[in-house]
């Protein structure tokens, strides 16, 4: 991460943690749900590991094999 925004590794741990805490902030207040509450995540995708199709075919995998008899 650091080389691709021409970081430091203290400036890049120092972004991270911003952004961290501003999406915690963003789900609290958007949703009421705590972030660092791993039950709240039901399928978790690297997006550097995927294309989009891919992860959409992961995705709507998961929902056809989660809820079979919506999609008979």
């Amino acid at each position: 991460m650091g080389i691709y925004y021409g970081m430091s590794p203290k400036e890049a741990e120092a972004f991270v943690k911003k952004e961290d805490e501003a999406r915690n902030k963003y789900v609290k207040a958007n949703f009421n749900r705590d972030t660092n509450d791993l039950t709240q995540f039901h399928l978790v995708l690297n997006t550097e590991l995927f294309t989009n199709e891919e992860m959409a075919e992961i995705i709507g995998g998961s929902v056809v094999m989660k809820y079979p008899e919506r999609f008979r």
